[in-house]
C-alpha cells in the first residue's frame, strides 16, 4: 500500500510539473525585471560601471547577440562563481539566494541565457507548492481525495501560471511562506521540539534571504502564534522561538551586511517607509483585492462568499447542531488574521499595485477561501465534496477570460519585426542618467546584426543610407532626430516603429 501511495504521488508531481512546463513554454522573451534577473545573475562585477549598466563605448559596433552574451549570459571562466552574485546583489536591492539558484541552472550552460532556465526552476519549485498546499488543505478539510483535487485546480489558476511565468524571486518566496505556516500549525499541538526550532531557524533564514517583505508576514504570524502559545502558559517556547528567530536573522546580516543598507538606506526601501505616510490607502487595498479576485477566482469571489456566509448564517439559525465556529478554529485563523494583515500592510508599502507583491501569499488566500466553500457545501448544504472542486474549477475558467497573465508574453510584435530588418544598421541613443534602460531593449537588440550607441547630445552620428534609431524616453524626439537628419542629409524619411520600454523606436532611410 506504501509502495502504491508513493508511485501515485511521484505520478501526480510529474503531471504537475509536464504540464507546468508545457504552458510556461508560450511565455515569449522576457520582462525587463526577468531580464535584471539573469543579469545579476550572471554578469560580473564591474567596480567602474556598477550593475545594470551595459559595458558598451560610444561609436563602436556591437552585434545583438554580443550584446545579449555580455549582459545575461555565464561565461565559461565564471561558472558557480557564487561571491560574484553575492558582489551583485551588495549594489542592487534584494538578497542573494534566487539569485544563486539561476547562476546554479546557467552555469551548467555557459555563453547561453533562455526563458526555459528560469522556467524550470519555478515549476520545479511549484511541485514543492502543490504538496504544500495539499497538506494545509488536508488539515483544514479532513479529506485527501478533495485535497489532491482542489490543490491541483490552484496550480492552473491564473494568478499561479503568472507566478510560474515570472522569472524572479516570488514563486520561491511563496515556498517559504507556506513552510513556515505548515511549521506552526503543526507545531499547534505539540509540544517544544529541538527539531522545530532548527526547522524555525532555517525557514526564517530562507525567507529573508530571498525577499525582504517576507518579514512583514513572519512578524505577524509570528505574533498571533506567540499569543496561542501565551495562552498556553507555555513561555519557554516564546523565549526559544524568539532567540532562533533573532539568531537567524543575526545570521544573515552577518553573511550578507548589505540586508541592513537595502532595507533602511537604498532607494526601494526609503520609498516603502515613505509610503507609509502617503495616501490612497483605501484605493490601493481595493486595488489589491481585486487582483486576488480576478487572478485566483476569476473575478467572482465577492457574489461566491456572499453566498456561503449567507447559507452559514442561516444554516446556524435553522440547525442548532451546526457549531459555526468549528470554521473559525485556532489553526484557521492562526493563517487568516496575518494573511489579512499582510494585505493591509502591502496595500500601504508597494511601490506599484501588482501581482507579484501577493505572490507569496496565493497559496494561503485560495487554501482560506476554498477551505470556507467545502465546509459550506459540505456540512451545511449537505453536497458532496466534490461541489466544491467543480465550483473552484469553473472560477478558474473564468479567471481566463480576463486574459493571458500579464508576465507571460512579452512585446513579440516589435521583436518580430526587428528580426525582419536584422540587417539594417541601428543607432542606440541614450541618456548616460539612465543608461540601465537599455536594458528594457534587449531582447530586440538581440535580433540586429549592427548597433552603435551614442549618448543623446552627441553631434556627427553618420549613417550611410538607413537605420533603425531607438531614442530614450524623456527627450524630445522630434528635435533629436531633426539634428540627425540634417547632419545626414540623405534621410528624408521617418516612420515611427514603436515604443518598447523605455524607449521610441524610429527607421530613417
Amino acid at each position: 500500500m506504501k509502495k502504491c501511495k508513493v508511485t501515485e504521488n511521484l505520478i501526480i508531481t510529474a503531471v504537475i510539473i509536464i504540464s507546468l512546463l508545457w504552458i510556461g513554454s508560450i511565455k515569449y522573451g522576457f520582462h525587463i525585471d526577468e531580464i535584471w534577473t539573469f543579469h545579476l545573475a550572471n554578469y560580473q562585477y564591474n567596480d567602474t560601471l556598477g550593475i545594470a549598466n551595459f559595458d558598451i563605448v560610444d561609436g563602436r559596433s556591437y552585434t545583438g547577440e554580443t550584446l545579449w552574451d555580455n549582459y545575461m549570459t555565464v561565461q565559461p571562466e565564471h561558472r558557480f562563481d557564487y561571491k560574484n552574485v553575492w558582489v551583485n546583489q551588495a549594489a542592487d536591492v534584494h538578497p542573494p539566494l534566487y539569485y544563486c539558484l539561476i547562476h546554479t541552472i546557467c552555469s551548467f550552460f555557459p555563453n547561453q541565457c533562455e526563458a526555459w532556465m528560469g522556467l524550470i526552476l519555478n515549476v520545479l519549485l511549484a511541485a514543492v507548492i502543490f504538496w504544500q498546499v495539499r497538506w494545509m488543505f488536508e488539515r483544514f478539510l479532513k479529506d485527501e481525495k478533495c485535497s489532491n483535487i482542489i490543490s491541483f485546480i490552484f496550480m492552473f489558476s491564473v494568478g499561479f501560471i503568472n507566478a510560474i511565468s515570472f522569472f524572479r524571486m516570488y514563486v520561491l518566496l511563496m515556498v517559504w511562506t507556506n513552510a513556515l505556516v505548515i511549521l506552526l500549525l503543526d507545531d499547534c499541538d505539540r509540544n517544544n521540539s529541538w527539531k522545530f526550532y532548527g526547522k524555525l531557524y532555517l525557514i526564517i533564514f530562507g525567507g529573508m534571504m530571498t525577499q525582504y517583505y517576507y518579514s512583514i508576514f513572519t512578524c505577524f504570524i509570528c505574533a498571533i502564534y506567540a499569543v496561542y502559545v501565551w495562552k498556553d502558559k507555555n513561555y519557554q517556547k516564546i523565549l526559544l522561538s524568539t532567540l532562533t528567530i533573532a539568531s537567524s536573522v543575526m545570521t544573515e546580516i552577518v553573511i550578507f551586511p548589505a540586508m541592513l543598507k537595502h532595507i533602511f538606506q537604498s532607494g526601494r526601501g526609503k520609498e516603502a517607509f515613505s509610503n507609509i505616510h502617503a495616501d490612497g490607502f483605501m484605493e490601493h487595498l481595493f486595488q489589491f483585492l481585486k487582483i486576488i479576485n480576478v487572478q485566483l477566482f476569476g473575478g467572482q469571489i465577492i457574489i461566491v462568499l456572499f453566498i456561503a456566509l449567507f447559507i452559514l448564517v442561516m444554516g446556524g439559525h435553522i440547525n442548532r447542531n451546526i457549531e459555526l465556529t468549528k470554521i473559525f478554529m485556532k489553526k484557521y485563523l492562526l493563517v487568516l488574521f496575518p494573511t489579512i494583515i499582510y494585505i493591509l500592510f502591502i496595500a500601504k508599502l508597494a511601490p506599484y499595485r501588482d501581482i507579484r507583491y501577493l505572490m507569496n501569499i496565493l497559496a494561503l488566500v485560495y487554501v482560506l477561501i476554498a477551505s470556507l466553500i467545502y465546509y459550506t457545501l459540505k456540512n451545511v448544504v449537505g453536497l458532496k465534496a466534490g461541489a466544491a472542486s467543480i465550483i473552484l474549477l469553473l472560477l478558474i475558467i473564468i479567471g481566463y477570460k480576463t486574459g493571458i497573465p500579464n508576465f507571460r508574453l512579452s512585446e513579440k510584435e516589435n521583436v518580430v519585426q526587428l528580426e525582419k530588418m536584422k540587417d539594417v544598421p541601428c543607432v542606440y541613443l541614450y541618456d548616460e542618467k539612465y543608461k540601465w534602460n537599455i536594458a528594457a531593449n534587449i531582447l530586440e537588440l538581440r535580433k540586429l546584426d549592427e548597433i552603435s550607441f551614442f549618448e543623446l547630445n552627441s553631434d556627427d552620428i553618420t549613417i550611410n543610407d538607413k537605420a533603425i534609431v531607438y531614442v530614450m524616453r524623456g527627450s524630445d524626439d522630434e528635435t533629436v532626430l531633426s539634428k540627425l537628419m540634417k547632419y545626414n542629409t540623405h534621410l528624408t524619411k521617418k516612420e515611427k516603429l514603436f515604443q518598447s520600454g523605455y524607449s521610441t523606436v524610429y527607421y530613417l532611410n
